[in-house]
């Protein structure tokens, strides 16, 4: 079978190119990137905590102020400081199309999940458990954005500027410069609640590696409860396509052929190879398969 082929046979999410998504499409399935240990808490409580908003990546959005057009207004922005930073927020990726999925993001595993070593945690977005009141949504990217976010002369007391802040949430919690829009993000923040109850939420755990202890670790840990996935790169046309596949099946195979005499000389060999005859660099490295 050629690679062409095979890549026909993958399934659906894994077909390049894929289709744009618009709306609730984007977010039917929500990605968190990770590291190992914290999915291991994430997974065992079966609870998602919730950020405090002024502790955010985003140097700009974590120092954003507000301004007043009311000199007597000074107490009023004392206020809005303080209800603002009540605030918590979890930061999920959402699906870019019907192949690049959310967990396929090279830059995403690298800042979040621990260079790449960590894992990334999909989730149902209709099995969320969202009880009381949260506000969620896509993030909006813009090119220029204000520093302050400016304040009504007609806001006079705690509850006016509670009534602002939730007036203009879509400003002050769900908008970035679009130098992060590669994060593709989708947010829940509350003010009431620090965390979500993701009970039966969670439909799979995608990771970089098959071989890995980690990869490993989470297996025994979550079993046949949901999909246990790893990312890795096929050829196709001078491209480097992302694609998904089972990590359980894909190690069997290979202890399977090893086993068999299969594809003997593997990348470790080589390597042992080379390391062995490293000394002098007039030497061939070729060997005979």
């Amino acid at each position: 079978m050629n690679l062409i082929e095979y890549i026909e046979k993958l399934p659906k999410e894994n077909i390049f190119p894929g289709n744009p998504l618009k709306g609730k499409d984007k977010y039917k399935r929500l990605f968190h990137y990770t590291s190992f240990e914290t999915f291991v808490k994430i997974w065992l409580s079966k609870r998602f905590l919730l950020g405090p908003v002024d502790n955010v990546n985003d140097i700009l959005e974590r120092n954003m102020g507000v301004s007043v057009t009311a000199t007597n207004q000074i107490s009023v922005m004392a206020a809005y400081i303080d209800l603002r930073s009540r605030y918590k927020q979890a930061s999920f990726t959402m699906n870019f199309d019907t192949f690049m999925l959310g967990c396929k993001s090279p830059m995403m595993w690298g800042l979040y999940a621990d260079k790449g070593n960590g894992v990334c945690i999909e989730f149902d977005w209709d099995r969320l458990f969202l009880h009381g009141e949260y506000w969620y949504g896509p993030v909006k990217y813009k090119k220029i954005l204000s520093k302050y976010v400016t304040m009504d002369p007609s806001v006079k007391s705690t509850s006016d500027v509670r009534n602002f802040i939730k007036e203009h949430r879509r400003d002050i919690f769900f908008t970035k410069h679009d130098c992060w829009k590669g994060e593709n993000e989708f947010r829940i923040v509350s003010d009431k609640f620090d965390s979500i109850d993701i009970k039966d939420a969670i439909t799979a755990i995608y990771l970089t590696s098959y071989k890995s202890n980690e990869c490993k670790y989470v297996e025994e840990l979550v079993g046949d409860n949901v999909p246990i996935r790893y990312i890795q790169y096929l050829e196709h046309n001078g491209m480097a396509i992302p694609f998904l596949g089972d990590t359980k099946r894909m190690r069997l195979q290979e202890e399977d052929a090893a086993k068999k005499g299969e594809g003997a000389f593997n990348m470790s060999k080589a390597r042992e190879y080379y390391l062995d005859n490293s000394e002098d660099e007039n030497k061939s490295l070729l060997v005979r398969l």
